[in-house]
């Protein structure tokens, strides 16, 4: 079964592989793909303490029936910046298009099932944050080893947002509009359609 796929996303910022103690299953990306819906799949990262889901356009040659849960070494994920970073599967493996490099296919591997994770999009107060600044604050409100953890204190949507870290203390603005929170629904059923149609 040959695939292709862009990767428009560093999912790669998601997997375990800098993590010498975690599950192997976790140091790669996986792609989930399911041939009765033509051109559709996703693409999960996690390291056991955060998830990423990611939808992708897949094209698919000789498609076959069924669901199919592929590793993808991370090495066949192309480091270039920007779009365009293109994976494609093949009998020798996985192309790394861009490096024009093929990575052996892991070893079959246990993967959680994801559909059992993933909280449902309900009632609670939603803010939309910029990921950047949010980083750099943190930097600003920690100290120099590798604890960057913070703490929110979120009350209402508008809310200027408290932070606290271990040597300081912040603010950040919630962003206005974009909020993403349809894009989570979407995603979300997506991936358990998945896992629904892999049991039947």
């Amino acid at each position: 079964m040959e695939y292709s796929f862009n990767v428009d996303t560093k999912i790669e910022k998601a997997c375990a592989k800098r993590l010498p103690h975690a599950r192997k299953p976790l140091h790669n990306p996986r792609l989930l793909v399911n041939n009765e819906h033509s051109g559709v799949g996703t693409l999960v990262a996690s390291d056991a303490k955060v998830l990423a889901v990611v939808p992708v356009d897949v094209t698919a040659g000789d498609p076959k029936d069924g669901v199919h849960d592929l590793e993808v070494p991370i090495k066949a994920i192309p480091t270039r910046k920007g779009k365009g970073r293109r994976v494609q599967k093949c009998e020798a493996g996985w192309l790394n298009v861009q490096a024009d490099t093929i990575h052996p296919s892991p070893p079959e591997s246990n993967y959680p099932k994801l559909d059992t994770i993933l909280p449902e999009w309900g009632d609670g107060v939603e803010v939309t944050l910029d990921a950047e600044l949010l980083y750099n604050l943190a930097l600003a409100i920690t100290g120099a080893g590798d604890d960057k953890r913070v703490t929110l204190r979120i009350g209402q949507p508008d809310d200027t947002i408290a932070v606290a870290g271990d040597l300081g203390i912040g603010v950040i603005m919630p962003c206005e509009g974009a909020n993403r929170g349809e894009q989570y629904k979407q995603t979300a059923s997506q991936l358990n359609a998945y896992y629904a149609e892999g049991e039947e």
